[in-house]
């Protein structure tokens, strides 16, 4: 009987491990691809500025989203 008991508890957390552990590495993926977009993003509004330079309003308006992207 302790040893059915021992089997059962055995097996649940081995299912947990097994459901939650790609959820977890699922989330990193994208929490990455996200920090990647914003990076992205970034990269483009930089890209289209003359002399790659920014100055001003956009630039506040752009280091505030980069950082909303990283939080």
């Amino acid at each position: 009987m302790r040893s059915l008991l021992v089997l059962k508890i055995f097996c649940v957390r081995l299912t947990e491990v097994l459901i939650v552990g790609p959820s977890v590495a699922r989330y990193r993926v994208s929490w990455l691809e996200e920090k990647l977009a914003a990076v992205r993003l970034a990269v483009l509004a930089l890209d289209a500025m003359p002399n790659g330079m920014v100055s001003g309003m956009p630039r506040n308006q752009l280091a505030n989203s980069s950082r909303r992207g990283a939080d």
